[in-house]
């Protein structure tokens, strides 16, 4: 059975700023990139298997 939260702590929730953390290290390192050549980062970019990669998996068992 699915449990419903009774609540939600804000401070628990990231924020914009917590970006910083990571920003200025990596700034000073060198690391910065030109607005033109910035992309969104997927912590799960590979979410599905392509059918060839499904029918792989299929015959692999």
């Amino acid at each position: 059975m699915a449990t419903r939260l009774s609540s939600i702590d804000a401070a628990a929730l990231p924020h914009a700023a917590d970006l910083l953390t990571l920003a200025v290290p990596a700034l000073q390192r060198g690391e910065g990139v030109a607005p033109e050549r910035v992309e969104p980062a997927y912590l799960r970019d590979n979410v599905a298997l392509t059918l060839l990669e499904q029918q792989a998996a299929r015959a692999a068992k």
